[in-house]
């Protein structure tokens, strides 16, 4: 029996070892980066230590097994490891197929991943790093698949007549020539499949590209717009590098390889290779046409386009005395909507003019064929009776009025007033008051925007017509309600037990809501208990950290952001951040 351990054993040793070694520094990394953030999720709620504990009984098994083979015979090393090829077979077959599926979005995330600032690679690592290592895996059971296949060609040789066989060494005199190992194809059934997917990538690209053709959203391959761009870019980088190494490799087992696979793996390979990503669509979209809602839709951009322009060039309302943000749907491709929209604004007055600016519309809107003016949050309609309709310009003055008054540091805007009108071509005309905030450089000053648009689609969610829930408008109006009375007493303590209770004393709601005062006698968290809900909720009221939001306190329309537990909200406190149930442990 010979000592020398054989090379298929030393092979499966060193990637055993390697793969054991890479397992062992991402666990390590991922064990640090929980314990830096404090982030202990991943996948469905799991640690990402956790998914890799997951792969160490398995790996560390095989590791051991492969030292052990070289204290047994060549036979009995052989007859266990096919039971060892035979249990990973089982286990990497399924994780391969996950792993090309996949291959996409991790060519995406994973490289990008690296170019994040440090703690947000930490905060990202649970998540990557697991990720990252199917890939290993994956390396790991294709470099054992060629070392089983080794084994089983020199089996095949073996067992082969006892006839002459080419050699490619010169036997020494009085030797038996050695037996040729048969050559066996390289993981063919692994580059079948890949050719199989990216031929179902390029049949996928096509019929995207039709669908957007067709809708008249694909009308130049040279300037395709963002969501094809990005299947351009994978097609021509990643999908084309991964044609070549699988033409290259189907050439390669060419000779060994059997049909139809021989025939099937190249033609796919060169199939997907030969299709610029779109031609083949846009071509069958220019000979059939775009779809008919798409021929409406073009009719109708045209329509609003030259309705706008017509309005545009006869003049703005008097007073207003700038245009911005004209929408021409008759030059632009708008896919969705083809209403076109200009903006008329009147900046800088120094107190509100609603009489005046209100007279000037309701004749504006009347001389273009408004019919009927309406308010939120229903926006009935009632007919406009003249250019001087004495009920028009009283409610038009009333809704401009018709907004918080708030320490804020940006403009407000007031409710929406409408005119409408419903003849051939349908719009809109919505006007507009705007008080600018303290930040501005021009605080207090009034602004106005009356925005005219065509209406052939129309607005599915009004200007001021309430979309959110009892429960919302609840916790929002609790929020606005503290940032507000910390806005006006700017040298107190945000987190002054006084202050905030003397605010609570203004919040409008008949509901549970419950202060919860800490060691030091200062509120950090307020337990509420909202109309939407059947248990409590726990609000942190940390004082706004302008550094890490980006923005100084805006006074109103803040965020609600999720911490997992009451801990993690004590531990990283952010204004207006919640966690389901009570404040008290």
């Amino acid at each position: 029996m010979s000592t020398k351990t054989p090379a298929w054993v030393r092979k499966l040793q060193a990637i055993y070892s390697v793969t054991l070694a890479i397992w062992a520094a991402a666990t390590g990394y991922v064990s640090y980066a929980e314990s830096q953030v404090g982030f202990a999720s991943s996948f469905f709620g799991f640690s990402g230590v956790m998914w890799l504990a997951l792969f160490a009984p398995g790996l560390i098994y095989l590791t051991v097994a492969s030292f052990r083979w070289a204290a047994k015979d060549a036979e009995a090393a052989k007859k266990s490891a096919r039971t060892i090829f035979t249990v990973q077979r089982a286990t990497g077959i399924p994780a391969l197929i996950g792993a090309i599926v996949g291959v996409v979005p991790a060519a995406i995330n994973i490289p990008f991943s690296f170019t994040l600032a440090p703690q947000d690679q930490l905060f990202n690592a649970p998540i990557m790093v697991p990720w990252a290592m199917v890939y290993v895996f994956t390396v790991t059971y294709l470099l054992v698949g060629s070392v089983q296949r080794g084994l089983k060609a020199r089996a095949l040789a073996e067992a082969a007549p006892d006839e002459p066989q080419q050699t490619t060494e010169t036997a020494p005199a009085g030797d038996e020539p050695k037996r040729a190992v048969p050559k066996l194809p390289i993981a063919p059934n692994l580059f079948l499949v890949g050719a199989i997917l990216l031929a179902y990538f390029t049949v996928q690209v096509e019929f995207t590209a039709f669908q957007l053709a067709r809708n008249g959203e694909l009308t130049d391959l040279a300037a395709p717009g963002f969501e094809f761009s990005f299947y351009q870019f994978i097609d021509l980088t990643m999908g084309n590098a991964a044609g070549v190494v699988i033409l290259i490799f189907a050439l390669i087992n060419w000779p060994r390889d059997r049909s139809p696979r021989k025939v099937t793996t190249p033609l796919l390979a060169v199939l997907s290779l030969a299709v610029v990503p779109g031609v083949i669509a846009t071509t069958v979209v220019g000979f059939a046409g775009v779809s008919p809602e798409a021929v409406e839709r073009n009719e109708k951009a045209l329509v609003s386009s030259n309705w706008i322009n017509n309005l545009v060039e006869a003049g703005n309302p008097d007073g207003f005395t700038e245009v911005s943000d004209l929408l021409d749907c008759g030059t632009e491709n708008c896919i969705d909507d083809p209403d076109s929209t200009v903006t008329f604004v009147r900046l800088g007055d120094p107190q509100s003019n609603a009489f005046d600016v209100c007279a000037t519309t309701v004749a504006y809107a009347f001389a273009n064929g408004a019919t009927a003016w309406s308010i939120a949050p229903d926006y009935s309609r009632i007919p406009l009776e003249s250019a001087e309709d004495p009920a028009a310009n009283a409610m038009c003055v009333a809704t401009l009025a018709d907004y918080p008054q708030l320490i804020q540091p940006y403009g407000i805007d007031s409710a929406v007033f409408r005119f409408v009108g419903i003849g051939d071509v349908p719009f809109q005309m919505d006007l507009m008051e705007i008080q600018t905030g303290t930040a501005s450089p021009d605080p207090g000053l009034f602004n106005y925007r009356f925005t005219v648009s065509t209406t052939f689609v129309p607005d599915e969610l009004l200007p001021g017509q309430d979309q959110l829930s009892d429960g919302t408008h609840e916790l929002n109006d609790l929020l606005t309600t503290i940032g507000q009375a910390r806005l006006a007493n700017p040298d107190i303590d945000p987190n002054n037990a006084t202050l905030i209770r003397e605010a609570l004393r203004n919040y409008q709601y008949d509901i549970p809501v419950t202060p919860v005062v800490d060691m030091d006698g200062k509120i950090r968290l307020i337990e509420i208990q909202t109309s939407d809900d059947v248990e409590p909720m726990c609000v942190s009221v940390a004082p706004w950290d302008e550094d890490s939001m980006g923005m100084t306190d805006p006074g109103t329309g803040y965020g609600v952001g999720s911490a997992e537990s009451l801990q993690d909200l004590k531990d990283y406190p952010s204004f207006g951040n919640i966690t389901r149930g009570s404040c008290t442990p």
